[in-house]
């Protein structure tokens, strides 16, 4: 943008002031709301809003890492990158089958039953976004680590239309027993789509 179209959008109305998330206005110099910014000045305005805007939460920052230091001692923290400390706290975004096999218990069902190896089958075909979508079905997070127990339908009727069942505070996935690995799929698929709340508490937009 030169002077000419700078000065044509901005005229007089730009001045050394920014608005926060909060909604409020706070002046970046000293009676900054009375100040237009000149062209000449445009990146000074620029790097000022930058600050107050990287800078608005550092308050609580501040108290954040307060309490995590009384939680972790900073030697620890210093040994770790942030994506390892991230990794460490919310869990691994990368979801492999075999991750998967090592948080699984079963429960009334054996591991070579026709039910589970078409679960494995389907999750096999699933993208890491799928994965993800079936942790949250199951456990009510998106990451692993997280355990898993498998039992069989709630209901193990051979109707077609059985969705598989879930339970988050025992992270517990109830399998319908389905006659075909890709009707188990369908059906895993679909549910952990469209049934996104969690043991009917709530759904994401309460």
């Amino acid at each position: 943008m030169d002077k000419e179209a700078f000065e044509f959008q901005f005229g007089n109305e730009l001045t050394y002031t920014t608005m926060l998330s909060d909604q409020k206005e706070v002046e970046l110099i000293p009676g900054g709301s009375h100040i237009p910014v000149k062209y000449e000045d445009r990146k000074e305005f620029i790097q000022l809003v930058q600050k107050a805007r990287l800078q608005e939460s550092k308050k609580q920052i501040a108290a954040i890492q307060a309490g995590l230091l009384k939680v972790v001692p900073h030697i620890v923290l210093t040994l770790l990158t942030w994506q390892e400390l991230e990794k460490k706290i919310c869990g691994d975004p990368e979801i492999t089958i075999e991750a998967l096999k090592r948080s699984i218990e079963y429960a009334g069902v054996e591991p070579n039953e026709k039910r589970v190896k078409y679960l494995w089958e389907a999750l096999t075909n699933f993208t890491n976004e799928d994965r993800s979508r079936f942790l949250r079905f199951v456990t009510g997070r998106s990451r692993l680590p997280s355990s898993i127990v498998i039992c069989h339908g709630r209901s193990e009727s051979e109707k077609l239309d059985l969705l598989p069942e879930s339970s988050t505070c025992s992270t517990t996935l109830y399998l319908p027993d389905y006659p075909s690995a890709k009707v188990c799929e369908e059906k895993l698929r679909y549910a952990v789509y469209n049934c996104v709340a969690i043991d009917t508490d709530m759904t994401p937009e309460d």
